[in-house]
């Protein structure tokens, strides 16, 4: 029996506890009951989003859509995108809680929110894409673009994944305990992000799908798939 994602309400803030599954997987599933939870949150309110278990969300469900055609992945990122974007479009501060694993969708899913906070532990957070020859779809791109600016390449392009307590070089990552206190919505970057997405969005989201309908991202998400399906895999 799968428990799902719940709402818990303070007096001063609500948190979101993602228990979807095991690993947080993303898909329409998830979508749908993120969006239901968002919409009995006031749109002034304070958020945090959390994982629950060893994982805050392990990205996108490579189950689900390692086999979609180009339509089905065109709907599937259009779901996708619609989540981060009631995230960014929230009126309330949020925060990321990460309590484990963030990687790939996961990972821009927590870079989404205001700031991000890691809970002390031994887990994975970054990014994966590069390395399965995925080019990121277009929001996706724009929040990793202008959440970590001049960053973006250490994030995008490191050969493994980065440690909780590696995190704090990062602008929107809290350093130290968490709290709303001094955390302020960056309308700068929320323009920069509307901006890239009416002048880039079609561009970006064509360069996506080349690159995911490529022989070595088809090559490289078949053998990740593989490798998640062995059950002597995982951390």
């Amino acid at each position: 029996m799968n428990t799902k994602i719940k709402i818990n309400k303070f007096s001063t803030y609500t948190e979101i506890i993602m228990n979807h599954s095991v690993a947080n997987v993303l898909n329409p599933s998830f979508f749908s009951e993120f969006s239901q939870c968002l919409d009995q949150v006031d749109n002034n309110e304070d958020l945090i989003i959390k994982g629950n278990g060893r994982f805050f969300s392990s990205g996108l469900d490579l189950f689900y859509i390692n086999n979609f055609n180009r339509i089905e992945m065109i709907q599937f990122m259009k779901k996708f995108e619609s989540m981060l974007k009631s995230i960014l479009d929230h009126k309330g501060k949020t925060i990321a809680y990460l309590n484990g694993h963030t990687v790939a969708g996961g990972f821009i899913l927590a870079s989404a929110c205001d700031k991000i906070y890691c809970e002390p532990g031994v887990y994975k957070l970054g990014m994966n894409e590069k390395k399965l020859g995925i080019e990121l779809p277009p929001l996706a791109q724009a929040i990793i673009q202008f959440t970590f600016v001049d960053d973006m390449d250490k994030i995008l392009c490191k050969d493994d994944f980065y440690k909780p307590e590696e995190m704090s070089e990062f602008k929107p990552f809290c350093r130290n305990q968490i709290s709303f206190e001094g955390i302020n919505k960056d309308q700068e970057k929320l323009e920069r992000i509307n901006l890239f997405m009416n002048k880039e969005g079609s561009k970006q989201l064509e360069i996506f799908l080349i690159s995911w309908f490529s022989e070595e991202s088809i090559s490289a998400r078949n053998l990740a798939v593989t490798s998640l399906k062995n059950p002597r895999n995982g951390s």
